[in-house]
């Protein structure tokens, strides 16, 4: 059976199947804005699949982010991943994809979903505005508004 092991977010991936992969910035489960609408102009999709020997047909993923709260799409992509080569066990393969630039209205909680016929894997992800300040009237930096 062929299953995803992995999907995040990170802020760069380079991962070529069969090849070595270097991440920038993944791993996080938040993401941090100082005003919204906040942009982040640079976000990539880095996929983990496990695909059986002998499988040569290409792997059908569909990964999915959306609002938790109201199930909102922010993005929805489609991938087809084949396997180069004839192996007689299974393999890991490694998968990123560079994202448009990623918008977000506000604050919350966001699920990553990635589907194949096999398999399902999800994550959560907490958006985050700038924090409260310490005193009314006074910011992060102790300056009196």
């Amino acid at each position: 059976m062929n299953r995803i092991l992995v999907a995040t977010l990170a802020d760069g991936v380079q991962a070529m199947p069969g090849q070595k992969f270097s991440v920038l910035g993944g791993g996080f489960d938040n993401l941090n804005a100082t005003v919204f609408p906040a942009v982040f102009p640079r976000i990539s999709l880095l996929l983990a699949l496990e695909i059986e020997a002998g499988t040569d047909v290409p792997m059908a993923c569909q990964v999915t982010l959306r609002r938790k709260s109201d199930g909102e799409k922010i993005f929805e992509v489609g991938l087809n991943l084949i396997r180069n080569g004839s192996f007689d066990h299974s393999a890991v393969v490694w998968q990123g994809l560079d994202l448009p630039p990623l918008t977000l209205s506000g604050p919350g909680k966001l699920i990553l979903e990635a589907t194949s016929a096999d398999s399902k894997f999800s994550c959560e992800f907490e958006v985050q505005g700038p924090p409260a300040p310490i005193f009314p009237g006074v910011d992060q930096n102790g300056r009196i508004n």
